[in-house]
């Protein structure tokens, strides 16, 4: 990589808030073609524990619609961050699955039967008791490459009835 390149990347990863993480971008189509498993289910329960030096919450959902993949009647969704005991850490810009929660979920295979949420905040949608389906992005910062380098991206929350969104992205998957 060019001294230019990694200069540029420096700055702006210097411009970015210290309580952020930076992903790339990912619109609906890309959400969608990418996951592995999309599930609309509810948050049953949310364990969290010491991985090496750093606290990993394993969330199980109980799962009430498959849109893409195949899933039993729970998946096991891991996150970072948590609390054990005393000590609690925070992980800008990933997905929070709260018990008791309805959500909808593009999910990443992880291996040992886990999964992650695609992009971070990306990959989760709270389902509101109307019907609406809405991204969290707080903490997330996105960046994309391109030919100058790299740029940093306004996220944009997306916000769908329910009934919508399951319909854009069973299209998405069915091409």
């Amino acid at each position: 990589m060019s001294v230019r390149r990694v200069s540029l990347l420096a700055v702006l990863l210097l411009a970015v808030p210290a309580r952020a993480s930076v992903v790339e971008p990912l619109d609906l189509p890309a959400l969608s073609r990418g996951a592995d498993l999309i599930v609309r289910g509810q948050v049953v329960r949310a364990v969290s524990a010491w991985d090496g030096d750093h606290i990993v919450t394993r969330s199980t959902i109980e799962v009430r619609r498959v849109w893409k993949g195949r899933a039993g009647r729970t998946v096991v969704v891991r996150t970072l961050g948590g609390v054990v005991g005393t000590i609690g850490q925070k992980a800008p810009g990933e997905a929070s699955l709260a018990p008791g929660e309805e959500v909808i979920l593009f999910l990443e295979a992880a291996g040992g039967g886990e999964f992650l949420p695609a992009g971070m905040a990306l990959g989760k949608f709270a389902v509101s008791g109307d019907g609406w389906a809405t991204q969290d992005l707080a903490g997330l910062t996105l960046a994309r490459r391109d030919a100058a380098g790299v740029v940093l991206v306004e996220p944009r929350p997306l916000r769908l009835p329910v009934r919508e969104l399951e319909a854009r992205v069973r299209r998405l998957v069915a091409r």
